[in-house]
């Protein structure tokens, strides 16, 4: 749960409360609210607990303050009124039971927590749109060896440029694979998580980055140390500063060339991701069939979308025995969010 997200949650809370308070009916309300705005923000600097503990430590105070208020209330209808008395005899109770109160206080603190913190992972994995164009066209293509025990095996770099040659249902595809780098040079070394990947996977994705370029069909060669930073990685570590585009880093000892920047929230397979660089197939390579490391992305044909995943599960069911042993089971990518 982000300090922001908190802090919102805090004040509307603080304003329902507030409300009940006779301060607010007597026209110190506002300024009320002011202080415990400022205060909320000082807490927010320090982290979401930090804001937690500030309503619960402000709402307590309140409540007492309540209690023991000379200002006169007069409730306006019956439903105030009991209302009013309910409100009275909880703080008379909670005055008795001190124990009690705090324990009482830790549970909403524990279960707003909680359920906040949910709320934000349901929201991005479940409600939010995946940050790619058109993604419900998105699949991805995995190796059948459940034989062996690999329902959703890798595949290797031949079986990879079957798929993309064989499968008409797909209009596209890209591979990836998994790397990590030692960035020095700039701040404190740093061990990243990075990808290596084809340059039809951007396409594939249709995304584009924020600041300069992806690498081109003939910059996807062996060797060639080109890299495209993730957008919280150029913020953190290079202050966001547009002039990194054709910069050298130096990245596990060698010199890569920065020549893009994805845009905020670009993720893909892994949120902590943070560099891209070019995978890069020899002719050797192209021909191995027996290396499972490579992750394969699809986009299915437009306006055939429920025919194309039919495809594939019908090459799944099928064993697809032009393609060497294995089948394709396509799989939703928000499934593998």
């Amino acid at each position: 749960m982000s300090s922001t997200l908190a802090a919102s949650f805090a004040r509307r809370a603080y304003s329902s409360l507030l409300r009940l308070h006779p301060a607010s009916r007597a026209g110190y309300g506002s300024q009320m609210a002011s202080t415990f705005d400022a205060v909320i923000d000082r807490a927010a600097a320090r982290g979401s607990l930090a804001v937690l503990a500030t309503l619960v430590t402000e709402s307590a105070g309140l409540l007492a303050s309540r209690a023991s208020s000379p200002l006169p209330v007069t409730p306006r209808t019956p439903l105030m009124r009991n209302i009013t008395q309910d409100v009275r005899f909880a703080l008379r109770t909670f005055k008795r039971r001190p124990g009690f109160t705090a324990a009482v206080i830790a549970t909403l603190a524990l279960g707003i927590g909680a359920n906040a913190a949910i709320f934000s992972v349901a929201n991005a994995v479940l409600l939010q749109r995946l940050p790619f164009n058109d993604p419900s066209r998105l699949v991805m293509v995995w190796q059948d060896a459940a034989a062996l025990g690999f329902p959703r095996n890798d595949s290797t770099p031949a079986d990879y440029f079957d798929v993309a040659a064989s499968v008409p249902a797909l209009e596209s595809t890209g591979a990836v694979t998994y790397v990590s780098f030692n960035l020095v040079g700039t701040g404190e070394p740093e061990l990243v998580n990075g990808l290596q990947a084809t340059s039809s996977l951007f396409q594939t994705l249709g995304v584009q980055p924020l600041v300069g370029r992806v690498w081109r069909a003939d910059e996807d060669t062996p060797g060639n140390r080109l890299a495209v930073l993730s957008y919280s990685l150029w913020k953190r570590r290079f202050n966001a500063d547009p002039g990194i585009i054709e910069r050298t880093v130096n990245m596990s000892g060698n010199p890569y060339t920065v020549i893009g920047v994805m845009p905020e929230g670009f993720e893909i397979l892994d949120p902590a991701v943070l560099i891209l660089t070019p995978l890069g197939f020899s002719a050797d390579r192209k021909q191995d069939r027996g290396s499972h490391f490579i992750d394969v992305v699809g986009r299915l044909r437009r306006h055939n979308v429920d025919h194309g995943r039919r495809y594939l599960r019908r090459w799944h069911e099928d064993g697809a025995i032009d393609l060497h042993r294995y089948s394709g089971a396509g799989a939703p990518l928000r499934c593998d969010r």
